[in-house]
């Protein structure tokens, strides 16, 4: 099954199970429509993306990892990406007040709908280091 746009209640629910002012990393699993996706995704989307952070007065978001997608060894025949990105947010909050924002419909997401022909977007709270 193809997603493409970011679930409004997985979000809520999201939000319930991370306690407040803890670090989250991102996972994103990103399939770029052809013909141009990948290209809208990182010169389009992600500046409007940092644009809304930077408005929304956001600091702490990071790119921790970025990188191409070089084989398949434990997926399912069906299911293939292009590229992971790892993105740290200083909390959930953060990560929710821009995917609900005003700006982020009208100004990012429309390119990122453009790029994206599905995604995964998983967010994790760290339990070991090194």
């Amino acid at each position: 099954m193809r997603i493409t746009t970011i679930d409004h209640k997985g979000l809520k629910e999201t939000a319930c199970n991370i306690p407040p002012n803890t670090p989250v990393v991102m996972l994103n699993l990103l399939r770029f429509k052809p013909d141009g996706g990948r290209e809208i995704y990182y010169q389009q989307y992600i500046p409007s993306f940092r644009e809304l952070a930077a408005k929304l007065q956001l600091e702490g978001i990071k790119l921790k990892w970025g990188g191409n997608v070089s084989g398949r060894m434990a997926i399912a025949d069906n299911e293939w990406w292009d590229d992971v990105l790892l993105v740290e947010y200083p909390d959930f909050a953060s990560f929710l007040l821009i995917a609900e924002s005003d700006g982020y419909r009208n100004d990012a997401e429309p390119f990122r709908l453009a790029a994206i022909d599905d995604c995964r977007l998983i967010p994790m709270v760290g339990f070991m280091k090194e």
